[in-house]
Order: C-alpha cells, then sequence, then structure tokens
C-alpha cells in the first residue's frame, strides 16, 4: 500500500511539473520511477506515511476499501483545511530535505536552486513562500483522494 501511494504521488508531481515550460527535463525528480534515485523514491515514501497525520488533523483517517460495505467520508472535511494540511505538509518536506543538509538558497527562482550544493529555492517558511510554490502543497493535498484510491484505500471518518 505504501508503494503504491508513494508511486501515485511522485506521477502527480511528475504529471504536474511537465506542464511547467521551466521544467528541466533532465530534471531527476522528473524521472519514471522505474529509475528513479533511491533517495528520491523515499521522499515519496515518506510524504505517503504522513497522509494519515493529515487526515487525523482533519478528523479523518484511512483504511483499506471494504467492497461490500460503502462508508463515503465527507471530503468537505479536507477541502475546508487544504491550507492547514498544505501547510503541514511543507513543514514535513522542509524538515525532510533539511536532515539531508539542504538550506535555503538565495533566492525564490529556480535559478537560485543548486543540487551539488544542496540549496533549496523552496526552503523558506511558507509565509515567505511564493503562490506558485505554496500550489505545489496545496495539489498534494488535493489529490490525497485520489493516491488512497490507487491503493483501494477510502477516507474515513473518524
Amino acid at each position: 500500500m505504501r508503494e503504491t501511494i508513494a508511486r501515485s504521488i511522485h506521477e502527480g508531481y511528475v504529471t504536474g511539473r511537465k506542464s511547467d515550460s521551466t521544467n528541466n527535463p533532465d530534471d531527476p525528480s522528473l524521472q519514471p520511477w522505474e529509475i528513479l534515485r533511491e533517495d528520491l523514491k523515499e521522499s515519496n515514501r515518506q510524504q505517503a506515511d504522513h497522509i494519515a497525520i493529515k487526515l487525523r488533523t482533519a478528523g479523518l483517517w484511512l483504511r483499506k476499501r471494504l467492497p461490500e460495505i460503502a462508508v463515503p467520508a465527507d471530503i468537505t472535511q479536507l477541502d475546508a483545511v487544504t491550507e492547514q494540511l498544505a501547510i503541514a505538509e511543507h513543514d514535513r518536506w522542509v524538515a525532510e530535505k533539511r536532515r539531508n543538509g539542504w538550506v535555503k538558497a538565495s533566492g525564490h527562482e529556480r535559478e537560485c536552486r543548486n543540487d551539488q550544493l544542496r540549496l533549496h529555492n523552496c526552503l523558506f517558511p511558507w509565509d515567505e513562500l511564493t503562490e506558485e510554490q505554496k500550489k505545489f502543497d496545496r495539489d498534494t493535498v488535493r489529490q490525497i483522494p485520489d493516491h488512497l484510491d490507487k491503493a483501494e484505500c477510502e477516507i474515513v471518518d473518524l
């Protein structure tokens, strides 16, 4: 289940990034799952692990789908806290990056990022991010039901 969700997260990220005209097709994070570097796969796995925490914050939970018992969750609860959960996702991602030696770059522009020096243009507090950068985290939260569906899971009320 974890691997399926992680892979779905990665595929959603790639789809979103490929629509960006400034995207570099050689970016290691945009490679297909089968050839994705292990550290990038692990990053997706950690994001998958954190879904349960985000859902709990919204008064929701997840479980394997029970085909014979449909218990639709009120996903509007998730919609109502998208911003809060996006901030939580950003904070989780920042902590992950910092554990791996990354620091913030000199600015928000993509050109300020330097993977070799582990300088990242998104390692700023939420309030200092651009709207475009915040959109990544908001989209991540909005895609949670789709990722879980691919793993045959459903969101339920606590």
